[in-house]
């Protein structure tokens, strides 16, 4: 139920809409609050009075009691999105506190409304006594409600982005990578196995392939050529350089911060300190190792 509440909150454009499940969500759970309320009630009166008291009788009490501030319960989880949204800052908490007032003010206006329709004898007095009642009540719920549409919708968030990042993990091993180059060797084209690769450095317009100690070209753009190439055995080191995982021999510090990445085909290069993330990676692999 909570889930639902939370997930199926929509805002199209800059109008938020709640949806039919969320909406019977959201009642389901007041629906359910009020009746506790009424066992409550009931329990209070069945032990503790000596006249004769009903079920329903509770259960009136607390739907005439409560019903207002459910109907607009809504308005208070929008703000909990918008929270969530925009990471509360104290800058806006000024109109969080008018929303809360204008929240108990027309929850009481509701209340009176129903007061005045259904006959209810309702005195100066008596209005006065309830207005100031139920507008501090009016904002204890409104914060409530907030507090805990915030907490559900962050927890929905949590769950949603961890489900996208699993389903983007499985497309990854499910994506399909080259298994072999179309290369220039001279004046011919020929088949490269990408297993014989020992690392790929930008010449020009096109992309020189070093494999089986030959050199080959290749017409791609660094971007296009790591996107082919399947990243648990290639891994690229600095903007012009693509090296074979399993064709490092060692990773040594300089002086001047960066490292040298020494290829077991005799070549070198450099990690330059902006490539930081791929240095790490590769430290733990050569510790594993």
């Amino acid at each position: 139920m909570f889930q639902t509440l939370a997930h199926e909150i929509q805002y199209p454009g800059k109008k938020f809409v709640f949806s039919v499940k969320s909406l019977q969500a959201l009642y389901l759970f007041w629906s359910s609050f009020i009746l506790i309320v009424a066992l409550n009630c009931y329990s209070y009166e069945t032990l503790m009075s000596d006249s004769a008291h009903s079920f329903q009788q509770s259960l009136i009490w607390a739907g005439q009691y409560w019903w207002s501030w459910a109907l607009l319960s809504p308005l208070a989880i929008l703000d909990s999105r918008k929270i969530v949204a925009r990471q509360f800052a104290i800058m806006h908490l000024k109109n969080y506190m008018l929303h809360a007032l204008l929240f108990s003010l027309a929850a009481i206006l509701l209340s009176t409304i129903a007061s005045v329709l259904f006959s209810t004898e309702l005195s100066v007095h008596t209005f006065s006594k309830q207005f100031f009642n139920e507008l501090y009540i009016g904002l204890v719920v409104y914060s409530a409600v907030v507090i805990a549409g915030t907490l559900l919708i962050m927890c929905a968030g949590e769950s949603t982005s961890t489900h996208s990042e699993s389903q983007q993990s499985e497309l990854e091993q499910e994506k399909q990578y080259a298994k072999q180059l179309m290369v220039i060797k001279g004046n011919s084209k020929v088949l490269l196995d990408v297993h014989d690769i020992c690392f790929i450095s930008a010449a020009g317009n096109y992309l020189e392939i070093n494999a089986n100690e030959d050199n080959f070209l290749i017409r791609k753009t660094m971007k296009a050529m790591i996107q082919m190439l399947d990243p648990s055995l290639f891994i690229r080191i600095h903007r012009s350089t693509i090296v074979a995982r399993n064709c490092i021999q060692s990773i040594t510090p300089r002086s001047c911060g960066d490292h040298k990445v020494q290829l077991n085909c005799g070549t070198h290069f450099i990690i330059s300190k902006s490539y930081r993330d791929v240095l790490k990676s590769l430290l733990v692999e050569t510790r594993n190792a």
